[in-house]
């Protein structure tokens, strides 16, 4: 097998299935976990290539999805969620029968990781944003062992870890009928690494020896529409020193710290991999529909019979209203965003001295200040998605 680091996506699937443990995983340059093929061990078998999710392409394909605009009726649960809080509904449901929900969530250091939660307690910790690359480790073999003893089991991922998943179980030949995978419109996963420098910036930096209570990559305390950040340690709340400051929001919406195959995304499209797709509905405004948004709201696309199922077994704890297509669209429904120009030029700076690039980087930029000011009006006015297109034809220019 040949690797090519541009079109990996870093699921883990090739690793997880190689049946000589010829594939190890290691970190790249920029933090990214990728493949190391020991070619004296590889047999050719092919089963990496079968379970890659990038040997397929779903860009630009059509489909019929039914589309909602939802949130849980618990107004403490919308509040601890980044959108609407229909995540929650959706594992409560899987959880009272007694099956098991994978996600990402923070550690104490707040490094990202997937987990494996069979209670609330655990499950909590999957909710808000975390826009950072998230090994799976052997999540793979653990889906694999609980869809074996008979488990319900409910995955949460970005669309090409869901394909890498589903792929795996194909190959190795288990039984999906009690799988429901539940993916989101990605923008993009950024580089651990930087992650790392980001946190020991802002420790040594805006903390100062205070230790984080609780960390939000995206807080409602001004809007759920507006991405600040939220930062609270022992000694006082730190988010204002974050979002004027540093912001991890700012730096990974400039797309710098993205991995590069997420400009050759092979799922941005109507044509879903899982079960259900969820998002901000940031269009809700002009679609005019007849539900209370004002702190959140989901963007829901229904894939499947049993994303549908799912769906309508957590009808009593959701507010729903039916949308369509045209009301819902977001960029990453039809194409992946290119790299952006001065992406070399941020790792040439953050090589040279990772927390002052991210200091640096972290004030965003002119172009994402002027879009996140005039984004509000444009949505009231109906203008939202030709103004998107014309953002991103402007903000990404290189080829990876």
């Amino acid at each position: 097998m040949e690797f090519d680091a541009v079109l990996c996506c870093g699921c883990g699937a090739c690793a997880n299935v190689c049946p000589t443990d010829a594939i190890s995983w290691i970190k790249n340059d920029e933090g990214f976990s990728e493949p190391h093929i020991d070619q004296g061990a590889c047999v050719d078998c092919g089963l990496c290539r079968k379970v890659c999710p990038y040997e397929t392409s779903h860009v630009g394909v059509d489909a019929s999805p039914k589309v909602y605009a939802a949130l849980h009726r618990d107004l403490d649960v919308v509040m601890n969620s980044s959108s609407g809080g229909v995540f929650t509904a959706l594992s409560d449901h899987v959880l009272d029968q007694g099956g098991v929900v994978y996600g990402v969530a923070f550690d104490d250091a707040y490094e990202v990781r997937y987990v494996r939660a069979s209670d609330r307690t655990a499950r909590d910790a999957f909710r808000g944003s975390k826009y950072v690359q998230c090994d799976g480790e052997d999540m793979f073999s653990q889906v694999e062992k609980d869809l074996a003893d008979g488990l319900l089991v409910m995955f949460t991922g970005t669309p090409c870890q869901v394909s890498g998943l589903k792929r795996y179980l194909q190959v190795k030949k288990v039984p999906m009928g009690r799988l429901l995978t539940v993916d989101n419109i990605c923008h993009g996963v950024a580089s651990p690494l930087v992650w790392d420098a980001y946190l020991a910036y802002i420790r040594s930096n805006v903390l100062r020896g205070s230790r984080i209570e609780r960390l939000s990559m995206r807080s409602k305390q001004v809007s759920w529409q507006e991405q600040q950040m939220a930062c609270v340690t022992d000694a006082g709340d730190e988010s204002a020193a974050l979002n004027h400051g540093a912001s991890w929001n700012k730096l990974y919406q400039t797309t710098y710290a993205i991995r590069p195959s997420c400009s050759q995304c092979r799922y941005t499209s109507y044509d879903r991999v899982s079960d259900l797709t969820l998002a901000d509905y940031w269009n809700i405004e002009n679609a005019k529909l007849n539900i209370d948004y004002a702190h959140g709201v989901n963007l829901v696309l229904v894939n499947t019979r049993a994303g549908e199922d799912l769906l309508d077994s957590c009808a009593d704890l959701l507010q729903t209203a039916q949308s369509d297509k045209a009301s819902c669209w977001q960029v990453h429904l039809e194409k992946p965003l290119p790299l952006s120009a001065k992406r070399d030029r941020f790792w040439r700076d953050f090589g040279m001295d990772p927390q002052q690039a991210v200091k640096a980087y972290g004030k965003g930029s002119r172009l994402i200040d002027l879009a996140r000011k005039v984004t509000p009006v444009l949505r009231r006015v109906g203008l939202y998605s030709l103004a998107v297109r014309v953002f991103s034809a402007v903000r990404g220019t290189k080829k990876a």
